[in-house]
């Protein structure tokens, strides 16, 4: 069926068919409908609609017509099938809803508010089934002869109004208010998907040259061609993260620069996306904490969960822990992770790759359902078995269009018989014969009706991620056993070195090169490692800030209690009991150090290069601590670098305390404050990353 939010505009140059056939303009998928169903024509600056079918005939005003000069708003039905059309100043656009049959008018009234929202019984007037939708997203009235939606997600309640005859697009819905009543079009979850002229220009290379194509809501196109050819880059340019250079991509008519219509396109890597400490349903659970509304209860996610579960037929994994799964299962549960808030395109690059015949054939088989369910699948491949699910073949060669169209139709233009023997026939010639065969179709510019898009409330992603952190610490016996052995060995060590004639001040320099080390030690990887995981959270709505801070709080409160059982171990030879204010000094001297370890890992390629950036760090403090070498010793230039860096004021107050002195108080605060700076400067970092295309 023709998506409900496509707006397409007619060109006067030639006629223009609708129908259920293939060789139409505009193809409706309904019985009712005939396969040449209707014409319509540009004469004498007149536009004319004809009725071309014989048998359920077309509708105007309630009664059977054959021809009709079309005027502005006018409404036919075909079947039961509903058009509307815009003459705006002799250019026309058809919109096509479905028909009054199906969609049931719901009444407005001044006094009485209609109340817009997520259900699962459209029999209740007012009910949105798209599952990403809030329970609670709008309030319906007339205010005149407009209608008054008041959006009730935001704490400043957003209004909106729509005039007679007036369209609305929603994410999950269409509106559409005429005469008094608000007609609910329910949105099929799938995008059609418009590519105009696109290209993309990479380290002064051109990787995609004019790129076009256009794909129905709905369906499955596999991308096919030799490797380095650019077919990953067109998935990434999709996804947003590769900028074009030029052309224009529309997704279900709406400009794709939109940040919002980005968020319902989900993108999965070849190698999926998962943390390996966590459950098959844990992992489920803060997908959906991240994607759906904040109204969801533990209930209802558990049984959407579920749901997906037992649609990709993986319900016995659901406890299973994601590091024990195969290759197929984990890019099933990537599936079902970026499925949870019903997005409308998805994105899967190389999905067979790796798997064994018969996981691939799942693997298709589960596709091709998802597909019929509505939403429209998108992949690169090599696989003849992917090609046999494929409504739509793209083929990309030396980065331009080499073919598009039927999987059949791809066979018998290259005169191959499956992937290989296409690849074989490739050649430098083989965009331009496409361009030259005529078999290319032109591809319009989508005309959108007007959208708009709510601000939907999520859960908080601060305390949810606590118990994320804790599952991968210390479901990982390595890591923990690390976390246990690492101060009981430091500190067994320097209780042989210190005694009560050791200087204090390189005992205060031993328990803060300790903390900087543990700290250091336990956030330089954190981002790092699953840098890309993080990437796409935030794209689907994870907060930088609720990530950075969980997992500087966390790392900091560990270094922090290693550094304690360290100072355990040689409080007694140095004579040093603990008070409140040499916690609150250790603890400065942790948070800055765990602060630059996540800057570190921020903007570390992998974790190899994190852990050499280690001594860049580290080796300063020691140098410029003051502890090696006294101030009034070193040059001009080491005593003003001492100023930049937290440890010389640790090293300073830690000193004053244990010699019985009150500590400075800017030994205790410039430490916090560089902290500070240095996790904002984090967070940006991580902000700008998500937003980079």
């Amino acid at each position: 069926m023709a998506s409900t939010f496509l707006v397409q505009k007619i060109s006067p140059d030639e006629p223009f068919f609708i129908g259920r056939g293939k060789n139409v303009n505009f193809e409706l998928h309904d019985a009712s409908v005939s396969r040449m169903h209707a014409k319509i024509e540009f004469q004498n600056g007149r536009w004319i609609f004809t009725n071309l079918s014989q048998t359920s005939g077309t509708l105007f005003a309630g009664k059977n017509i054959e021809q009709k000069e079309i005027e502005d708003g006018d409404i036919f039905l075909l079947g039961l099938q509903q058009l509307r059309f815009a003459l705006k100043q002799n250019e026309l656009t058809l919109s096509h809803v479905r028909s009054l049959e199906d969609v049931p008018a719901i009444p407005l009234s001044k006094d009485s508010p209609i109340f817009l929202g997520r259900g699962e019984d459209d029999d209740i007037p007012g009910t949105i089934l798209h599952p990403a939708c809030p329970k609670k997203l709008a309030q319906a009235t007339l205010c005149g002869k407009r209608l008054k939606l008041i959006f009730l997600q935001s704490h400043f309640h957003r209004v909106q109004f729509l005039e007679n005859h007036e369209t609305l697009k929603l994410p999950w819905c269409l509106l559409e208010f005429r005469d008094g009543n608000i007609f609910l079009h329910q949105k099929d979850i799938g995008f059609s998907l418009t590519v105009h002229d696109v290209s993309v220009h990479l380290s002064k290379k051109n990787i995609l040259e004019d790129i076009r194509f256009s794909l129905p809501a709905g369906k499955i196109l596999s991308i096919i061609g030799l490797s380095g050819q650019g077919k990953s880059t067109l998935l990434e340019l999709l996804a947003g993260k590769v900028k074009r250079q030029n052309g224009s991509i529309f997704l279900d008519g709406i400009d794709y620069e939109q940040t919002n219509i980005r968020r319902e396109i989900a993108y999965l890597p070849q190698e999926p996306l998962l943390r390996n400490a966590l459950t098959v349903m844990e992992t489920l659970k803060l997908a959906a904490r991240i994607s759906l509304p904040k109204d969801y209860t533990k209930k209802e996610t558990e049984k959407r969960a579920c749901k997906l579960l037992q649609l990709l037929h993986i319900s016995a994994l659901a406890d299973s822990r994601i590091a024990v799964l195969s290759g197929g299962e984990r890019r099933r549960i990537a599936i079902a992770t970026q499925l949870m808030s019903a997005p409308g395109i998805i994105l899967l690059d190389e999905p067979l790759s790796g798997l064994d015949p018969l996981n691939a054939k799942r693997l298709c088989g589960h596709l091709k359902e998802l597909a019929a369910k509505g939403h429209t699948v998108i992949l690169t491949t090599h696989s003849y078995e992917a090609l046999q699910i494929s409504d739509k073949v793209l083929l990309i060669h030396q980065g331009k269009v080499g073919f598009y169209g039927t999987p059949e139709d791809a066979f018998h233009y290259f005169n191959a018989e499956d992937p290989e023997g296409i690849l074989e026939t490739l050649s430098d010639k083989t965009a331009e014969n496409w361009r030259d065969s005529k078999l290319e179709t032109a591809v319009d510019f989508p005309e959108s009706a007007r959208s708009y898009f709510p601000k939907v409330s999520h859960k908080n992603f601060f305390f949810s991620f606590f118990p994320v952190l804790f599952r991968q610490w210390f479901r990982d016996f390595g890591k923990l056993f690390s976390l246990i052995l690492q101060p009981l060995i430091i500190g067994a060590l320097l209780s042989m070195i210190f005694s009560n004639s050791s200087s204090l001040w390189v005992a205060a320099f031993a328990l803060i090169l300790c903390a900087n080390w543990f700290a250091l030690s336990l956030s330089v990887r954190e981002i790092v490692q699953e840098k890309n995981l993080l990437l796409d959270e935030f794209r689907r709505g994870a907060s930088p800030f609720a990530v950075i801070t969980t997992k500087l709080i966390f790392t900091a409160f560990f270094a922090f209690l290693e550094t304690g059982i360290v100072y355990a171990f040689i409080a007694k030879n140095i004579a040093v009991f603990p008070s409140i204010l040499l916690f609150v000094i250790l603890f400065c001297s942790v948070l800055p150090a765990a602060s630059a370890g996540i800057f570190l890992s921020t903007f570390a390629k992998n974790p190899g290069q994190a852990n050499a950036f280690l001594p860049l760090v580290i080796l300063p403090q020691i140098a410029l601590s003051g502890a090696l070498v006294p101030f009034d010793q070193t040059s001009s230039i080491a005593q003003f670098l001492s100023h930049l860096i937290w440890t010389s004021y640790n090293q300073s107050a830690l000193k004053a305390l244990f010699t019985g002195l009150n500590p400075e108080h800017f030994d205790i605060f410039i430490p916090a404050g560089i902290a500070l700076l240095i996790y904002i400067i984090s967070i940006l970092a991580l902000k700008i990353m998500k937003n980079a295309k």
